[in-house]
């Protein structure tokens, strides 16, 4: 079987349904089917391929995805192959933390003196200098809590995530920063966080080692 799909040229379509493999046999399937893919095959049913995307060694953003799009992702790997050179940076905390100037710094190469806050989420590409095509994303997510709810459907996904504050501002308390450091792991608790102070030019007072104690505790 595990020759036998790639050898059917003419395949298009594939129903699984009422299939007895049970469980451990649709994984299989699933890990066959990404290994030896058929370039013709376009419609399959009777199994969703999203549950098995570990077997099949597959990034953990095509959960969202239907058995369409994945075929579509395996038939583009077995044509030209996939090089997805771009690393995700996901941005968040209160809202005029320094998010979005610590971005245009990085895009622009130059300070943003007049900005407004965030509205939502903002997307900005940077390809790194000297660099084969590497890429940064940065996802600068507005830090309103009006907008928390609507954030939770872009932090599922594997990304860098920094968390930034500004120690100056009375919106930007560290028990603010807790709440949002907790909805960013109630979404990936194994995220690695990093956190970012800003302003420090405006004499932004250090953390001390009992607040960043207890923001690790947290």
């Amino acid at each position: 079987a595990k020759r036998g799909l790639p050898s059917v040229p003419q395949l298009t379509t594939l129903n699984l349904s009422g299939n007895s493999i049970g469980p451990e046999g649709a994984t299989e399937f699933a890990r066959m089917l990404s290994e030896n893919f058929p370039a013709s095959l376009t419609r399959l049913e009777g199994i969703d391929l999203s549950q098995h995307l570990e077997a099949m060694k597959l990034p953990s953003e095509l959960p969202t995805r239907d058995n369409e799009d994945i075929i579509n992702y395996l038939r583009i790997v077995k044509k030209v192959g996939v090089k997805m050179p771009i690393a995700k940076i996901i941005l968040t905390g209160p809202p005029w933390a320094g998010k979005t100037c610590l971005v245009h710094r990085f895009v622009h190469n130059r300070f943003l003196k007049e900005r407004k806050m965030t509205p939502g989420m903002s997307l900005k590409s940077w390809k790194v200098p000297m660099t084969d095509d590497l890429e940064f994303m940065f996802y600068d997510l507005g830090g309103q809590p009006v907008y928390a709810t609507t954030h939770r459907l872009f932090l599922h996904t594997r990304a860098c995530f920094l968390v930034v504050w500004n120690p100056k501002a009375e919106t930007n308390r560290l028990d603010r920063v807790h709440e949002y450091v907790r909805d960013l792991l109630d979404v990936v608790p194994d995220a690695l966080l990093t956190f970012l102070t800003t302003h420090a030019d405006e004499g932004a007072a250090e953390l001390s080692e009992s607040e960043v104690d207890a923001l690790r505790e947290k």
